[in-house]
């Protein structure tokens, strides 16, 4: 036994010192071990002499258990080989249950270690991530679908992709032709934006959902070009709602022709009336709407009603510069096809980013409107910093 030991010590001392020479060759493969080349490291060189070590103790242990075991056989006619056998046999099996307890012990310790699941230390370092590119707060306009970037170096002489935007544009001139995609970039500055199909904010609309900060695709195979030719943008207030927007039935801000006063909220033109701050018809008695006339031409007793905040009975709004009111249609065409498809909605925004006056449009004008085709069925209110962008 203690000739076993020291051959043991003996083989580890040379292989410890071969190591700290430059490995000229290949080591074999033991097991799962892929072995040992030149540029091994410490760690794997420790595994590997411990894989080694395991497996020439089991290679012994099963030698000295097949050799007492054929002594075992042999003792019937030899009863003195009996005793050697039992020797081997209680020796074999006490070096596998000392081998078996030493691999859990370090197994336990280092599970890297283990002969069945051996995972090579690696020592080449993970490359560090690329940069993850941030864009400032903003509205983003791309010549390409999707929102995508180019992918190789930035040539000087290529345009960009895209085009950051913090104000409104009365004309996009050439953006109208090459634009495909855009989106709204959210930060400490909060942005709402509309498309407009004609130039100073007129014609068909659309908005970029400001809160998904999605791509919007604005063209198709069947709509090869936008249309979008200005685009109006608005700093979104969310430090509060102010006192709301008023919408008055006579021009000049005439209070005593009947008034509404609405907070930020989308609602369908019609379902509402001038009642003020949500009381009594504010609209004298003799104005408002009858539902019931005599013959002799006079209105029914009790049959007035309030009239109801529509495009026809609005003629002033007071916005105060906190807000901006948008008129839309829904319910209009779509000029393209598939998941994302571009609506135009017939939409008119109060006051627009070229009104020096904040306050609102004393007289509406609906001639425009009017003659560009569907008549807006719907209003959304919302608040924004104290002038437009």
């Amino acid at each position: 036994m203690k000739k076993r030991l020291f051959l043991s010590f003996i083989l580890s001392c040379l292989f410890f010192y071969s190591r700290a020479q430059a490995l000229e060759v290949q080591y074999p493969q033991i097991g799962s071990n892929p072995g040992l080349g030149g540029d091994a490291t410490l760690p794997q060189s420790f595994k590997y002499i411990f894989d080694l070590g395991m497996g020439l103790g089991m290679l012994i242990v099963v030698a000295t258990l097949a050799v007492g075991g054929v002594l075992w056989v042999l003792s019937s006619a030899h009863p003195k080989l009996k005793a050697i056998a039992s020797d081997r046999i209680s020796g074999a099996i006490t070096g596998f249950l000392l081998l078996a307890f030493t691999y859990l012990i370090i197994t336990t310790i280092s599970p890297d270690l283990g002969i069945f699941h051996y995972n090579p230390i690696s020592t080449t370092p993970t490359p560090p991530r690329p940069p993850t590119k941030i864009f400032s707060p903003g509205v983003y306009l791309y010549t390409t679908a999707d929102c995508a970037e180019e992918t190789t170096p930035k040539d000087p002489s290529k345009e960009p992709t895209y085009t950051r935007y913090t104000k409104s544009e009365t004309n996009l001139k050439e953006m109208k032709y090459k634009l495909k995609s855009g989106k709204i970039v959210q930060g400490a500055s909060s942005y709402i934006m509309f498309f407009h199909e004609l130039p100073n904010f007129l014609g068909g609309c659309e908005q970029i959902d400001p809160n998904n900060q999605v791509c919007l695709n604005v063209t198709s195979p069947a709509k090869p070009t936008a249309e979008a030719s200005s685009m109006s943008i608005y700093q979104f207030y969310t430090g509060g709602m102010g006192d709301g927007v008023k919408f008055y039935r006579k021009p000049y801000f005439n209070e005593a022709g009947g008034w509404v006063r609405i907070n930020a909220e989308e609602f369908a033109l019609g379902d509402i009336t001038f009642d003020g701050d949500g009381g009594d018809c504010t609209v004298p008695e003799e104005e408002q709407d009858c539902i019931k006339w005599e013959p002799t031409g006079q209105c029914a007793k009790d049959s007035r009603r309030c009239p109801k905040v529509t495009m026809e009975n609005i003629n002033s709004i007071e916005t105060n510069g906190d807000y901006i009111v948008l008129f839309f249609y829904v319910g209009g065409h779509s000029s393209a096809s598939g998941p994302n498809p571009y609506k135009w909605s017939n939409c008119q925004i109060f006051p627009t980013p070229e009104d020096l006056n904040l306050i609102g449009p004393k007289e509406m004008k609906w001639d425009y409107i009017r003659k560009y085709g569907d008549i807006p069925n719907r209003v959304a209110i919302f608040p924004i910093v104290s002038s437009p962008l």
